[in-house]
């Protein structure tokens, strides 16, 4: 039954960080007035801008969702007892997921050269958390007192994980028209990026088939399987932080993409029709850790011996993988002082089209495209979203609906007056619902200057 506590070792640092993804500025990104905010959706859309000078000064969107627990005022307050709001209250077949991200969009300026051309410089702050598949019934392992809401019980899983990365970024963007006649418009654009490592965080279990039964009768538990278990996580003194910042880079990334237009006829300043395909977060960050904050333990469990599950639903993490080690369960394959993290790589493809004079229809899908099998990556939202739109010279008004893979279907309003944007993709479900698994904030300020140049 120590093979139990293997199990604990892995899963129970997760949780009580949960408070530590990924769809950002949901709605003000889609904007055809977007600006330098489009290097967040598609850089080729920097290109034919209508304003010969963007700056944005700052801005930030905060996000939480999760497959599980309805995020309400009640349910918030008990974010710091993940025993009672996740393994007591709410009960699921299906494993939990949860993203959660703050985006910060520093000082950056978008500049057109000329008709066609426009260049970009960018900073951004980001930090993500992602937690993949975590078993309910090994929630409840861990955390619970006593065995009696645990016993005939299997737990089964193939892979879980718990991932928490924040970087700087400092890009380089640039777009171009490849085709402009009176009715079609074609832009490219690109971003280059480097980045600087902040903060980073995994725990995984990959497991091959690992079982573990609790016997209803005799309350004892009996384990079968092999697999990989990793630990890592890098100093997260804010001294160390501060100095990787204004350090070296140590990693890079780039977007790219292509934006196509149907103009109209009358107007050939605007268009009928927009559409948009892009990759975004191409690259990696490197991470310096200590080796022995970055182990990796394979997994033999054979057998299905048993004991009491008293005896084994709490103790000392650094005491179990000790005893774990001396009794040859976990043996040690790996400890490197170097931590190489992909991005949250994406897709994203959009269409935006005009019903009626002022009101446009946007619709736009995320997916992530990262190597799901690798469980130290940081994996993207995938969503896709239709976002209704108001928009005048001075105002616009937008309410998106998205469906996302995680926590479903929610709506939000936001509106950019003058230079000030905010918003929430969330924020009429979660008013007018108890059951809205989303809460997310974002607000900034922007601001263009001048009307793009004729070539």
């Amino acid at each position: 039954m120590k093979k139990t506590l293997l199990l604990a070792s892995c899963i129970a640092g997760m949780l009580p960080n949960l408070m530590q993804s990924q769809i950002s500025f949901q709605g003000i990104k889609t904007s055809q007035r977007a600006g330098v905010m489009s290097t967040l959706l598609n850089p080729a859309e920097l290109a034919q801008m209508p304003q010969k000078l963007d700056v944005h000064l700052i801005g930030f969107d905060i996000n939480m969702n999760n497959s599980l627990v309805p995020l309400t005022t009640s349910n918030l307050d008990q974010f710091d007892k993940p025993e009672k709001l996740f393994f007591e209250k709410y009960t699921s077949d299906k494993p939990f997921n949860a993203r959660i991200g703050f985006d910060l969009m520093g000082p950056s300026v978008a500049f057109a050269l000329n008709k066609n051309t426009t260049l970009a410089l960018t900073t951004r702050v980001r930090t993500a958390v992602s937690i993949n598949d975590l078993d309910i019934n090994l929630g409840k392992t861990l955390f619970n007192t006593s065995a009696q809401d645990i016993v005939g019980q299997t737990i089964s899983t193939n892979q879980q994980s718990y991932t928490v990365m924040g970087w700087m970024e400092m890009g380089l963007s640039g777009a171009t028209t490849l085709l402009n006649t009176p009715q079609h418009l074609v832009k490219i654009g690109g971003t280059a990026k480097v980045l600087f490592p902040g903060i980073y965080a995994n725990t995984y279990l990959r497991a091959d088939h690992l079982t573990a039964t609790v016997d209803k009768d005799t309350k004892t538990a009996s384990i079968d399987g092999t697999g990989t278990l990793g630990i890592s996580y890098s100093n997260a003194n804010i001294n160390d932080i501060s100095n990787n910042i204004m350090g070296s880079p140590s990693g890079f990334s780039a977007d790219g993409g292509i934006s196509y237009q149907l103009k109209d006829q009358k107007d050939p300043s605007k268009y009928i029709f927009r559409a948009g395909l892009s990759l975004m977060d191409i690259g990696f960050v490197k991470f310096k850790v200590d080796a022995k904050n970055n182990q990796e333990y394979r997994i033999d469990a054979t057998g299905g011996k048993g004991d009491n599950i008293n005896n084994y639903i709490s103790g000392n993490l650094d005491k179990i993988q000790a005893n774990l080690e001396n009794a040859g369960i976990i043996t040690k394959t790996n400890s490197n002082t170097e931590i190489e993290a992909k991005l949250p790589m994406a897709m994203n493809l959009y269409f935006d089209a005009r019903i009626w004079k002022p009101f446009y229809l946007t619709f736009n899908w995320q997916q992530g495209v990262n190597d799901n099998t690798n469980p130290r990556n940081l994996l993207a939202q995938n969503y896709w979203g239709i976002t209704p739109r108001f928009v005048t010279r001075f105002i616009e008004i937008y309410t998106p609906f998205t469906f996302t893979e995680t926590a479903g279907r929610f709506i939000g309003a936001g509106m950019k007056v003058g230079p000030l944007y905010f918003g929430s993709s969330s924020i009429l479900t979660t008013a007018f619902s108890d059951n809205s698994k989303q809460i997310d904030i974002h607000f900034g300020i922007k601001m263009g200057f001048g009307k793009t140049v004729k070539n």
